[in-house]
């Protein structure tokens, strides 16, 4: 049977590199974080001139998109479109002077937008409407 100062002396044997005395009170990761905090920063600084070097690139595939060149499948006409919708507020604002009333609920729902509106007469109706265009498509 070994005593405890001799399965210490084999512990010490087996990772000579990873243990000593002070380990006990101060563990083992707090001897190698210094270390550990140099390399993980210098990895980070790595990363960030790698993302810097690549921003021009990247800049300039954009230009080259916006000025739609022959050949590209990207139409920049259809993009502003689909961009530019109809607030819903000028909608809702549109819908009160036509029926009067106020509405209830709206939904978007791809390009259009269904709103649940109640009139000043107490109808209630269900309004799809053209989100880019504003046009009343249905009344239901």
């Amino acid at each position: 049977m070994c005593s405890v100062k001799q399965e210490k002396q084999l512990e010490l044997l087996v990772f000579p590199g990873f243990r000593s005395r002070s380990d006990e009170v101060h563990g083992i990761a707090t001897r190698y974080s210094p270390m550990l905090r140099r390399v993980f920063l210098s990895g980070l600084a790595m990363i960030a001139a790698i993302s810097v070097a690549a921003s021009p690139a990247s800049a300039q595939r954009g230009r080259d998109r916006d000025q739609g060149f022959p050949g590209s499948q990207w139409n920049p006409q259809e993009d502003r479109e689909q961009q530019r919708e109809v607030p819903l507020s000028s909608i809702l604002r549109e819908l009160r002077g036509r029926y009067g009333g106020q509405h209830l609920d709206a939904q978007k729902a791809g390009g259009r937008y269904i709103i649940a509106w109640i009139t000043g007469d107490g109808r209630r109706l269900t309004i799809e409407v053209d989100a880019a265009t504003g046009r009343v498509l249905s009344t239901r």
